[in-house]
């Protein structure tokens, strides 16, 4: 059964109906349907090939702009595998899926709307194949060794234009925090001797990330360090850090502690600033027994106690947050932000912080964006605006749940 603008259907009592949909042998393909939040209550039998790969009753309960939301549902690769030979509506030949609908034990079905579709995985190849720069008038390709890219150019250098080309044309880069077309030439002042830049590439499914440190040298005589010239006035030095913020991946950072269960990790990630002083930060732990932590910040909990982890820029500024390691879950039930309205230009970025949660639970944070053409929202709380209007963000920690409003300028 059609609704009246033809935008959706439905299975009456004891019926179904079915779509050929595209897929991709060899890979994990999901089914990707969109349903109306009026049908809570309603239920959906999908089957593939006749095989079945979800009966439930929809209860949907977050936030939406128009009343609808979308649900995704994965395809087990031994049915895609098998998937067969069809003609496509220009005669060209198709690898598809006979995916057909219909409510649980012969009830009448809820509506699927017009826009499901079949997708493969989002790639997480967060890596840059190739950054070049132009040097007297030619083109050279920098080398990338360890995350590294090390330029030298003349001393009277005083600017660098750049082209950096990402793994994944549906990826993400951002330079010193700022999200940039990664199709278009790049540029950068050099006002110092030295200039450190931090490119981070996300891969397509906006989480995976790898970060790379550009460091460009001009070829002079001049150190770093302040030099005094026969004129008496200085010349430029490498810019200082002036502070370090911390941030966790899917943790909460309440009262500058983390909560962890023993036998738990967490991913921390430090922003100096300003931005454009050295980003090379170094961990340490105080008590290693208790938590120790990598070179790139991966903390692992240990024993039950506490322990300090300090960061440290190039310049010895440090920041120190707090891991509080506990032996037994406990789920959250209150969640408190700095800030449930946030305003953003297009292509800034800002970050979620949480002020408050329930006392030593150790549930970790979810963040979902509900509008995704609107706002994105990476695994460390970090807000990308993409573009104008308004944009929503579910953030989740075990019981408890909130919704950021964000305005795109």
């Amino acid at each position: 059964e059609a609704n009246d603008s033809k935008t959706a259907r439905r299975a009456k009592e004891n019926g179904e109906f079915s779509y050929i949909f595209k897929a991709k042998k060899g890979e994990a393909n999901y089914l990707v349907c969109k349903f109306s939040k009026e049908d809570n209550g309603k239920t959906i039998k999908i089957t593939v090939d006749g095989k079945e790969i979800a009966s439930e009753t929809l209860n949907y309960t977050g936030e939406t702009e128009d009343g609808f939301y979308t649900k995704t549902y994965e395809i087990p690769l031994e049915i895609v595998n098998k998937a067969k030979d069809y003609k496509d509506l220009e005669g060209n030949t198709i690898s598809g899926l006979r995916i057909a609908f219909s409510g649980v034990n012969g009830a009448e079905s809820a509506w699927l709307y017009s826009s499901a579709y079949t997708r493969i995985a989002y790639s997480k190849n967060a890596k840059i194949d190739s950054l070049t720069y132009k040097l007297d008038g030619k083109t050279v390709t920098g080398k990338i060794t360890n995350n590294k890219i090390d330029i030298n150019l003349p001393a009277t250098s005083n600017k660098l234009e750049y082209n950096v080309k990402i793994a994944d044309v549906n990826g993400l880069l951002y330079v010193n925090n700022s999200l940039v077309d990664d199709t278009k030439t790049q540029s950068v002042s050099l006002n110092s001797n030295k200039t450190v830049l931090s490119l981070e590439v996300f891969g397509e499914d906006h989480t995976t990330s790898n970060i790379y440190t550009m460091t460009i040298t001009k070829n002079t005589a001049s150190t770093s360090t302040t030099k005094v010239t026969s004129t008496g006035t200085s010349a430029s030095k490498e810019i200082a850090a002036k502070s370090i913020k911390v941030y966790a991946k899917n943790y909460p950072i309440v009262a500058n502690t983390i909560i962890l269960k023993k036998g738990s990790k967490v991913k921390l990630k430090g922003q100096v600033l300003p931005s454009n002083a050295s980003q090379k930060i170094k961990f340490k732990s105080s008590k290693k027994s208790v938590a120790k932590v990598s070179s790139s910040g991966t903390v692992k909990a240990l024993k039950v106690g506490t322990a300090k982890i300090t960061l440290t820029a190039k310049n010895g500024k440090k920041k120190v947050v707090k891991i509080k390691v506990v032996k037994k879950k406990k789920t959250n039930k209150y969640l408190k932000l700095k800030k449930k309205s946030i305003s953003l230009k297009k292509g800034k970025t800002t970050y979620i912080i949480i002020k408050k949660i329930s006392k030593n639970a150790t549930d970790k944070l979810v963040y979902k964006s509900l509008t995704k053409s609107k706002v994105k929202v990476d695994a460390y709380g970090k807000i990308t605006a993409k573009k104008k209007g308004k944009g929503k963000i579910s953030v989740k920690c075990g019981k408890a749940k909130v919704t950021v409003n964000v305005k795109i300028k």
